[in-house]
C-alpha cells in the first residue's frame, strides 16, 4: 500500500461506480496493481492502464508503476497517446503500426532514430504525439501513409537484424541457466484464511440489506421446517422424515452459498 500510495484510503470503501460512494478512478487503478502484487510477481503486465484518467491521474499511475521498476520488477504496459510527462517516465518504448514495428529501444533514442530518418520532431514537441501523426492514416492520404509506415517498419527491420544473432545467441546462453525460482505464497496459509475470512465479514457487515435479507430468509425457513416437522416421533418408522430434515436443511444451506459463488461468473 505504501508503495502504490494507498495508505490515505486503506480505510475507505472501495465502492461501485453508480451506486456507491468509494475511492477514486485513479485509486482503484493502483488498488489493481497493489492485489497483483501480493504475491510479488517479477513481471507484471499491463493493458492500458491510464484509460479513462485525466492526466494527472495517468501520471500518478504510470509513476506507481516507475517505482515498481525501480523496485527490480519488469513492468510492460501498452499506452495510448500518453502525455510528454507520462511518456518520460518510460525506460524503454516499442512503436506499432499496421501490426508491424515502426521503433524499439530506449525512450531517449527514439527522437533521434526518427531524426536520422528525416522525421524531426519539433522542439518542445510531445514525442509521443509526434510519432502518432506519422504513423497515422490520414483520410484520402492512406497510400502516401502506408507507404511512409512501411520504410519507416522496413528501416527497423534491418536495423535491428544486425542485433538479432547476438540477441539469439545471449537467449541461447541464458537457457539453461535458471531464471526464476519456484515463489511460494509470502503468507502461510492460515494468515491468508483469516485475511479472506476478516475482509468478507467486513463486507458483508457494509451490505446491512443484504444482512437482514439472509437473517429473515433463515428466520423463515426455520419456522417453515419446525412447523413441517412439529411433535415428530423418534421411533423406527419416522427415521425417513428425519433423515428428509437433515436433508432438506443441508441442501437449503448448500445452494444459498452454491448460487453466490456462480453468480459471481458472467453468463
Amino acid at each position: 500500500m505504501t508503495v502504490m500510495g494507498l495508505n490515505k484510503c486503506k480505510n475507505n470503501t472501495i465502492g461501485v461506480s453508480g451506486y456507491t460512494k468509494g475511492i477514486s478512478g485513479g485509486e482503484k487503478k493502483r488498488l489493481s496493481f497493489a492485489t497483483e502484487l501480493l504475491n510479488n510477481p517479477m513481471l507484471l503486465l499491463a493493458d492500458e492502464p491510464t484509460s479513462g484518467l485525466d492526466s494527472y491521474l495517468a501520471g500518478t499511475v504510470v509513476e506507481c508503476l516507475r517505482t515498481l521498476v525501480e523496485n527490480g520488477r519488469t513492468v510492460m504496459c501498452t499506452i495510448h497517446q500518453p502525455s510528454s510527462d507520462v511518456f518520460s517516465l518510460f525506460t524503454r518504448v516499442m512503436v506499432l503500426a499496421e501490426g508491424r514495428v515502426a521503433y524499439f529501444g530506449d525512450r531517449e533514442g527514439m527522437v533521434p532514430y526518427l531524426s536520422k530518418l528525416n522525421y524531426s520532431c519539433p522542439h518542445n514537441y510531445n514525442p509521443s504525439d509526434y510519432v502518432i501523426n506519422i504513423l497515422s492514416i490520414i483520410p484520402d492520404k492512406e497510400d502516401t501513409c502506408r507507404e511512409r509506415i512501411e520504410t519507416l517498419c522496413n528501416q527497423h527491420s534491418l536495423e535491428y537484424r544486425q542485433t538479432g544473432e547476438e540477441l539469439v545467441k545471449r537467449q541461447e546462453d541464458n537457457r539453461a541457466r535458471k531464471w526464476y525460482q519456484l515463489r511460494h505464497f509470502i503468507a502461510p496459509f492460515w494468515i491468508q484464511f483469516i485475511v479472506v475470512l476478516w475482509r468478507e465479514l467486513k463486507a458483508t457487515m457494509r451490505n446491512k440489506p443484504l444482512v437482514v435479507i439472509r437473517f429473515m430468509q433463515q428466520l423463515v425457513q426455520g419456522v417453515l421446517f419446525g412447523l413441517i416437522f412439529w411433535q415428530i416421533t423418534y421411533d423406527y418408522p419416522r427415521v425417513q422424515n428425519v433423515a428428509g430434515l437433515i436433508f432438506l436443511s443441508i441442501l437449503s444451506q448448500s445452494f444459498g452459498n452454491t448460487f453466490g459463488v456462480i453468480n459471481s461468473f458472467p453468463a
